[in-house]
C-alpha cells in the first residue's frame, strides 16, 4: 500500500475565510470553498493527547494529513463529512511538514460548531 493511498482515504473541502465589517454586530466571517474534495486522512486526536496539549493552551481535536502542500493557514477550515454523514468543521491551527521531507503534510485542527455552515 502506497503512502498516497493511505493518506487519501477521506476527502475534505478546503474553505478560506473572508472578513467583513458588520453594522452593529462587528466583524462578520464567511467561508468559500477554495478546493473541493481534497484527498486526505482525518485522524481524531486521542482524549489523553488533547488533555496534554490543553495544559499548554493548545486545543487540537484532529490531525488531517495530505500528500500535497496545501499551504493552509489559520484562515482556513476543512469541511469534512464523516462516515455517519455528519458534517464537521475543522479549523486549522497549524500546518506543517512534520519531518521536513516533503512526503506528507499535517494540519492540526480544532473542531468547532458552525451555525451558519
Amino acid at each position: 500500500m502506497s503512502l498516497e493511498s493511505v493518506m487519501s482515504i477521506h476527502t475534505v473541502d478546503i474553505q478560506l475565510a473572508s472578513h467583513a465589517q458588520g453594522s452593529a454586530l462587528g466583524r462578520i466571517t464567511s467561508y468559500s470553498t477554495a478546493v473541493a474534495s481534497a484527498p486526505c486522512r482525518v485522524v481524531p486526536q486521542s482524549l489523553s493527547k488533547q488533555a496534554a496539549l490543553l495544559k499548554d493552551g493548545v486545543r487540537i481535536t484532529h490531525n488531517v494529513y495530505f500528500v500535497e502542500d496545501r499551504a493552509l493557514t489559520t484562515n482556513h477550515r476543512l469541511k469534512f463529512t464523516d462516515a455517519g454523514g455528519s458534517i464537521r468543521f475543522l479549523y486549522v491551527q497549524n500546518f506543517k511538514d512534520p519531518h521536513e521531507m516533503g512526503k506528507f503534510y499535517r494540519a492540526e485542527c480544532e473542531e468547532r460548531q458552525d451555525i451558519d455552515n
